[in-house]
Formats: C-alpha cells, sequence, structure tokens
C-alpha cells in the first residue's frame, strides 16, 4: 500500500515540475515582411545579412521552444504568406528559406503595405502568447498597380491600418526614408516606439564591408536590448502562474502525503483498503 502511494505522489510531482518549467517558457514568434518588387531589390543583400545575424542572434539568446515560429510575408502588389517554420525547423533552415522566398524580384508594379501587415497581423493571432517580433523590410510607401487593362488599381494608404493590433508586437522597420518616418510617427502613436534604420552609407553606390559591419553591430546591439527586455518581462508575467502552480502543488502534496500517513495507520490496524 505505502508503495503505490508513494509512486502516486512521485509520479505528481514530476509531473508538477515538468509543468512548471513549460510556463516559464514562451515560444517566439518573428514575423518579417520583405518588398520583392524590383524597385527595392538592391536592399536584398542588407536585409539578408540583418535577417542571419539576427536569427543567428534568437538562435543562442532563447531557451528554445518547440512552438517558436517564423513567418516570411512578401509585399508586392498581391502579398502572401510565403513560408512559416516551426520549432527546430526554424533554427535549422531558416537562412535557406529566406533566399528562396525572396530570391527574385517581382516584375509588376504596386506595393500593397496594408495587405501585408493584415496577414503579419492573421499570422500573430495564430500564437496569441508568443514573443512577437516584426521586422519590416520597405520604404512604407504604396505604390499603385494596374489591372489587365490598364486601368489604376489603389490600395489603402499605411495610416488607414490599424496599428493597435501590434501594440503587444516590438515593431523594427528597414530602409523606410526619414521623412516617411517622420510623417508615420506623427501620425501613428504607436509607431513613436518602433525601431527604425535607414540604409547603411554607400561609397560612390558601393556598400562597403566595414560599413555594413558598423551597420550591423548597431542593429544588433539594440536588437539584445529589446529581446533582453522582452525575456525578462516573459519571465516576470510567468512568475506569477509559476506561484499559484506552486502553492496547488504544495496543497496537493500535503492531502497525499496525509493519506499515505492514514494508510500506515490503517495497515498497523489490520485494515485493508482497495485501489
Amino acid at each position: 500500500m505505502k508503495s503505490v502511494a508513494r509512486a502516486l505522489l512521485l509520479t505528481l510531482a514530476l509531473m508538477t515540475m515538468g509543468s512548471i518549467d513549460a510556463q516559464q517558457v514562451r515560444p517566439t514568434h518573428v514575423t518579417i515582411v520583405f518588398d520583392t518588387t524590383k524597385s527595392f531589390w538592391n536592399n536584398l543583400h542588407i536585409a539578408y545579412a540583418i535577417t542571419e545575424r539576427l536569427l543567428k542572434e534568437l538562435y543562442f539568446a532563447l531557451p528554445g521552444h518547440p512552438d517558436d515560429k517564423l513567418t516570411f510575408i512578401a509585399l508586392n502588389a498581391t502579398p502572401t504568406i510565403v513560408t512559416e517554420l516551426r520549432g527546430l525547423d526554424l533554427r535549422r533552415r531558416a537562412s535557406r528559406k529566406f533566399i528562396e522566398a525572396f530570391g527574385r524580384p517581382d516584375q509588376r508594379l504596386g506595393t500593397d503595405v496594408v495587405g501585408a501587415l493584415y496577414l503579419a497581423d492573421l499570422a500573430f493571432s495564430r500564437n496569441p502568447d508568443s514573443i512577437k517580433f516584426l521586422f519590416i523590410f520597405s520604404d512604407m510607401q504604396v505604390d499603385p498597380a494596374r489591372t489587365s487593362d490598364g486601368r489604376p488599381l489603389h490600395f489603402r494608404q499605411v495610416t488607414e491600418f490599424d496599428w493597435e493590433c501590434f501594440s503587444k508586437v516590438s515593431i523594427w522597420i528597414f530602409f523606410c526614408p526619414p521623412q516617411m518616418e517622420i510623417l508615420l510617427k506623427d501620425k501613428i502613436g504607436l509607431l513613436r516606439h518602433a525601431h527604425f534604420f535607414s540604409p547603411p552609407p554607400t561609397t560612390n553606390g558601393i556598400l562597403e564591408k566595414t560599413n555594413l559591419e558598423a551597420f550591423m553591430n548597431m542593429v544588433l546591439s539594440q536588437f539584445q536590448e529589446e529581446l533582453a527586455k522582452q525575456l525578462s518581462a516573459s519571465g516576470n508575467g510567468s512568475q506569477g502562474g509559476g506561484f499559484g502552480l506552486l502553492v496547488l502543488v504544495v496543497c496537493v502534496l500535503v492531502i497525499m502525503s496525509l493519506l499515505l500517513g492514514l494508510f500506515a495507520y490503517l495497515a498497523r490496524r489490520g485494515g485493508e483498503i482497495e485501489l
């Protein structure tokens, strides 16, 4: 009888410890929106270098979670979610999938920025409890497309999008012109807390390796600071739930101990209990 009760007690304790550990790690969801139109194409190699370094930073900084997720969204006249990676797939294949997703320029005219933002919101909504990062590689300017018969097709302006859906998302916008950045921050309060980056300086139209490295170090420094802040907030948020669970576990363990004592007492008295 004692062995049965002890086995139940040990099983409950191990299951509870596993539950507490799981609660203390939140998955991370990174969504990358990349302008694939030909006019933006000269920024591809810089965007790739940035993304590769940021993903490596995530790989070493995060504890790892099977529900970690990476979403790639192509920004053009008809934005689409081109690929989604999860867990180990994210860590092993992210760089290669980036090139596969954004390896060719889109010859069509038009950039539906708002359409891409809706897709990002949709992707994040599938993982509501994750730590969220949104990287946007775009000048954020909405360009009209044309229908098959040549008529202009206009898209909604960025200021018409409900940015409050990203209130819990860390937003990073690369290569947005300074005048556009000023306009966005003036019209959209949420973007005053976003991270904006202009392209690194070039020499005679050529991006020197030292300039790229300095740019990358600046971005990485800010990203490390933001990631530490997000992880700290995540840890604080999970401590309350973990503490509540711990109190419940202690109560259950006390009850199980009392039952064990009762079994021992009845055994000494010659009683028999069927389980």
